[in-house]
């Protein structure tokens, strides 16, 4: 029983040993400090909440320091806390395991981390051995403050650091999560009431009630979540979550942040776009009408791609091969797409150099209507056979466009034909009476016009008239020339003038029974009833005092 009892006790005495030096030798497997790689990893693997947790081992890879002392043990632990509440997650697979690495920036034995935090690398040492460099360890409790806002360091030092873990979380960190939580709703609704009440009542007393009413009611939510998000965010580092859990919700809330802006932007922009459009209103010109939804547009697509390159640069995504794959295949696209490209630039030299505008009459081409709409691609244009006829941008760009809408006076150009016999005393009143006609008429321009005697034709004498009209668009044109025709034929009735048409006049003898074609004018001036030059124009004043009065023209830009 005694043989069978030492026994016993032998067996677990080897085995006790056996099981030490397994351990012993697992642990100089591990730790090492010949590499990049070497170095990183043992300082990640002595520090994980597991058999091989050790921090006086982790402190070893740290250049400069005693690895048995508390400070060394501290500066191990925080430089994890820095790594991981930054979320920067370390890939060993990419790590060098080259004892002779050279940095190909520097040109030194040295391995930076991250690019975003190049204070954070490991450097050879004089004995060969890879360490943290002795300026990452001076940065350290800088760093490692800075990631604790608002005061909040002696929450997370009074805090448990090694209790029992559920799902790889310690139950204090449970309820932090729901404490910020928390934190985050009463901050969106105290930014909410503040920007709808507060800011709002200050806004409507400096007589900007349109901008508190739009402004304020459509983004006081949208700023109020990004503010308390970004509240959150800030405070995150507090609750020392594993760099696994970190870099989900980090980039949880960089992509909900970046909604969030967007939705911000739109708002900006459509209050904007609302007082452009109000100015836009009170210009004589259309065209800057059509501009603002344009603008609009583009100002969305620039704060989308804005809102996603931004995003995607914060998730620490590389995004030069997309931004070089977008622009081989944009040039792609443009070259299949040229007409649509040039189009596009089209309509953007149209709303620079502003050959036209919405309600214009343009002639191109043969075409001739009203513009109603100019668009990214494409002109439509209103013809006057009521027809759509859509002209693309590229087109109307490179061409020769006359713009009857530009006018400021609208020619009316014609002959009075009068006949032969009409005696020249007579021609001359008639003339002057026209002449009368438009300095008395509303819409006529009175510094420019020509009325003459112009020409002998073959079966008429000839008057000149040539006017210009002032006048805002066709309508009005044709009802002046309307009152100036049926002026100049009333005229001519009261006086006794006679419109000439081509006839031809056979003259043969008189004979008893047969009276002649001479016109009696020409036989007996005297027994035509007619007007001299002084009642002429006394009539043509009566003329135009019957005319309905019609609103004056605007103002039309040089």
């Amino acid at each position: 029983m005694n043989l069978r009892r030492a026994a016993i006790k032998l067996l677990c005495l080897i085995a006790l040993v056996s099981s030490s030096a397994i351990a012993q030798s697992i642990d100089t497997d591990l730790y090492s400090t010949q590499s990049p790689y070497h170095t990183i990893f043992s300082h990640l693997r002595y520090l994980q909440h597991d058999m091989y947790y050790s921090p006086s081992v982790a402190s070893g890879t740290l250049a400069g320091v005693d690895s048995a002392s508390v400070d060394a043990k501290q500066l191990a632990l925080r430089l994890k806390d820095v790594l991981d509440q930054n979320g920067l997650l370390v890939d060993l697979d990419q790590l060098p395991r080259n004892k002779n690495y050279i940095d190909s920036v520097s040109g030194k034995a040295k391995y930076v981390l991250f690019a975003t935090h190049p204070g954070i690398f490991v450097s050879q040492q004089s004995d060969g051995s890879w360490k943290f460099s002795q300026e990452t360890v001076e940065q350290v409790p800088d760093m490692y403050l800075n990631l604790f806002p608002y005061g909040t360091r002696w929450i997370v030092e009074s805090l448990p650091k090694n209790s029992e873990r559920f799902l790889g979380l310690q139950l204090w960190q449970y309820v932090g999560i729901v404490v910020l939580l928390l934190v985050a709703y009463l901050t969106y609704i105290v930014v909410t009431w503040l920007l709808k009440n507060l800011f709002a009542s200050i806004l409507r007393r400096i007589k900007l009630e349109d901008v508190a009413d739009t402004l304020i009611k459509g983004a006081a939510k949208p700023v109020s979540m990004l503010l308390a998000f970004g509240f959150a965010m800030r405070l995150l580092p507090v609750l020392k979550l594993p760099v696994e859990v970190y870099v989900v919700l980090d980039a949880t809330a960089l992509i909900v942040v970046g909604v969030l802006s967007i939705v911000v932007g739109f708002r900006v922009i459509d209050i904007l776009s609302d007082y452009l459009e109000k100015l836009a209103s009170n210009t004589p010109s259309t065209l800057d009408d059509q501009f603002i939804p344009l603008l609009r547009k583009v100002l969305k697509i620039v704060v989308v791609v804005a809102g996603v390159i931004v995003v995607l640069q914060s998730l620490r995504i590389d995004i030069t091969a997309l931004l070089a794959g977008i622009s081989i295949g944009g040039l792609a696209l443009a070259l299949a797409a040229q007409d649509t490209v040039k189009n596009f630039f089209g309509s953007l030299m149209i709303f620079v150099d502003r050959p036209f505008q919405i309600g214009d009459w343009i002639l191109h081409d043969g075409l001739e209507g009203t513009v109603e709409e100019i668009g990214l691609r494409s002109t439509r244009v209103r013809s006057f056979y009521n027809s759509i006829v859509y002209i693309p941008n590229g087109q109307l760009a490179d061409a020769t466009i006359d713009n009857m809408g530009m006018r400021v006076y609208r020619r009316f150009k014609t002959t009075v034909s009068v006949t032969y016999d009409t005696p020249p005393d007579i021609i001359e009143g008639y003339v002057e009476a026209l002449r009368e006609l438009v300095l008395q008429h509303p819409r006529t321009r009175k510094d420019y016009f020509e009325i003459h005697l112009n020409n002998m034709g073959a079966t008429s004498l000839d008057i000149l008239v040539y006017i210009f009209f002032e006048v805002e668009d066709w309508s009005q044109e044709l009802r002046a020339r309307q009152e100036v025709i049926l002026g100049m034929m009333k005229i001519a009735d009261k006086m006794g003038v006679r419109f000439a048409f081509p006839t031809q006049t056979i003259h043969i003898e008189d004979f008893p029974e047969k009276r002649s074609l001479t016109p009696q004018a020409a036989q007996d001036p005297e027994s035509v009833n007619t007007l001299g030059k002084a009642e002429a124009t006394a009539y043509a004043q009566h003329l135009t005092q019957k005319w309905p009065e019609m609103p004056p023209p605007s103002q039309v830009p040089e």
